[in-house]
């Protein structure tokens, strides 16, 4: 079974707004988060977790520099020199039900996303290239 990077029903405008990865990997813009979680769940897909992205950034030992087509997982905080990794995992068991697993994952996802506060947390100037990547799960017979 191929990578799956985001869910077959996406909307193609989504797409259009997200970062992709050299390797196939998408970032959503956090108001598109939403839509793309809605589509996971149409197309039965689970989600394992997430980690918010900062895009056309890289990492360096002295901190960020601009990089055209990278993305770093090290995001400047508004209040401190040292960078923050935010992301989240599910807890929720797959158990006998896809369908359940599914709807329980996403909701959990959507629980974590709507702690983040990111105007209030992320150093302004990366807040326009934060992007959030989804870790997915397909079901396997």
């Amino acid at each position: 079974m191929p990578n799956l990077n985001y869910p077959p029903s996406l909307d193609t405008d989504v797409l259009k707004r997200s970062f992709v990865a050299s390797n196939g990997e998408v970032g959503v813009l956090p108001n598109d988060a939403d839509s793309f979680l809605n589509a996971c769940e149409h197309d039965d897909i689970a989600l394992a977790g997430w980690e918010l992205w900062v895009v056309g950034y890289a990492c360096t030992p002295t901190g960020l520099v601009e990089a055209s087509g990278r993305w770093a997982g090290l995001i400047p905080l508004c209040n401190s020199e040292v960078p923050a990794v935010f992301h989240g995992e599910t807890q929720s068991e797959h158990g006998n039900d896809w369908k359940t697993y599914v709807c329980s994952s996403i909701v959990e996802i959507k629980q974590q996303l709507s702690l983040l506060r990111l105007s209030e947390e992320v150093d302004a100037k990366y807040l326009s290239s934060i992007r959030i990547n989804f870790t997915l799960e397909q079901f396997v017979t």
